[in-house]
């Protein structure tokens, strides 16, 4: 969606980008675009050009469409929380110089290019390929550290949801991590293939959607007694040739403000001994986390979202732990926005991935 005002030019139609906008005067009214999702969802990201030095009003159509340091803005190369201290959802301010141009986003974004820049940085260490191809025609890719004659798969998922891009920098994180264990001569590393899958809802991610709650179900409710979408399809065949163990993670993100959507949290299904292994995995997370202001937290089943009346479809961790050969699969939650109160950053998430790995590589048999 394009608009234009005399001197301004405010757009969505690029990769990643969503929004609804409508100019009044010297004030923009911002609402997300729900496209075809369902419920409340909070995923935006917009650009702004300027024709001469503007100060741009921008008011929040509804609640909960930003976090408490405000919008992620970029002007040059990176993103950046606009707000140094809390502030309200209502509205916020941008300047932009005259023929600049400024993005503004609910969470970091990442997309493709974020993706390539990942690529170029791990270089050799990784093996890259195309899983499928998907609906839309873009190849989904699939990520390894390879060792074929492994005992065991270690098994990442992300961007199940296309808004969630924080969870694409814990990916890489983890991945990182695993490099560097390997490297470094982990026995536990060194005796497994990791195999990531960075971006499930590759179409919904190029194409800024909330991929939440599509209708009538999103590529995380699709693995039930069969599947719609070409990843997940893929996804299935390619483990059930698998004759290893898999210890697997599903990375997510929840929304932007509140107590559950502002701290990181592991979620506990009611599969037999799962609440278990979720709350040994959490032990070891908050253990090696050396914040002092609290740790991760356990997402028991029946509470909040995480309950039966939210099930429908399987999701990913529900369809990996029912394979004979899974010896761990977890939903892993990790903020959009803010951490015990401090604002995140790609640095934070990828600590946090590094982390998650460390703790992943303890617990496997």
């Amino acid at each position: 969606m394009d608009k234009t005002r005399a001197a301004l030019f405010l757009e969505t139609s690029f990769p990643t980008g969503n929004g609804l906008v409508v100019i009044r005067d010297d004030e923009v009214l911002l609402d997300r675009e729900l496209r075809d999702s369902t419920g409340d969802r909070w995923y935006w990201h917009v650009r702004a050009t300027a024709a001469q030095d503007t100060e741009l009003r921008v008011r929040l159509a509804r609640p909960l469409l930003l976090g408490q340091f405000g919008p992620a803005a970029r002007t040059a190369d990176e993103y950046h929380w606009l707000w140094p201290i809390a502030g309200p959802d209502t509205a916020f301010d941008l300047q932009i110089a005259a023929g600049t141009t400024v993005y503004a986003s609910a969470t970091i974004p990442y997309g493709a290019h974020e993706m390539a820049g990942f690529r170029r940085r791990l270089g050799s260490a990784l093996w890259w390929g195309d899983l499928t191809t998907s609906e839309g025609g873009r190849g989904v890719p699939v990520v390894k550290v390879r060792a074929p004659e492994s005992r065991r798969v270690i098994l990442l998922t992300g961007r199940h949801h296309a808004c969630e891009a924080m969870a694409s920098f814990v990916l890489e994180g983890a991945i990182e991590e695993f490099v560097a264990l390997r490297r470094d001569g982990d026995a536990t590393a060194r005796t497994s293939e990791l195999i990531a899958l960075p971006m499930m809802d590759v179409d919904g991610v190029h194409d800024g959607d909330q991929g939440k709650a599509r209708t009538p179900w999103d590529h995380n409710r699709d693995y039930g007694p069969t599947s719609r979408y070409q990843a997940v399809s893929a996804l299935r065949s390619m483990l059930a040739n698998e004759r290893r163990a898999v210890y697997a993670l599903d990375l997510h993100t929840p929304g932007l403000r509140g107590p559950i959507e502002e701290r990181p949290y592991v979620v506990a299904s009611a599969d037999p001994g799962d609440a278990e292994t979720a709350a040994e995995l959490l032990n070891l997370l908050n253990a090696a986390d050396g914040r002092a202001r609290g740790g991760s937290r356990l997402l028991l089943f029946e509470y909040e979202w995480n309950s039966s009346s939210s099930s429908g479809q399987r999701c990913c961790a529900a369809w990996l732990r029912s394979l004979p050969l899974t010896r761990l699969a977890t939903t892993i939650e990790y903020p959009n926005a803010v951490d015990r109160g401090q604002p995140i950053n790609p640095a934070d998430a990828r600590d946090f991935g590094a982390i998650l790995m460390r703790s992943l590589l303890t617990m496997v048999e």
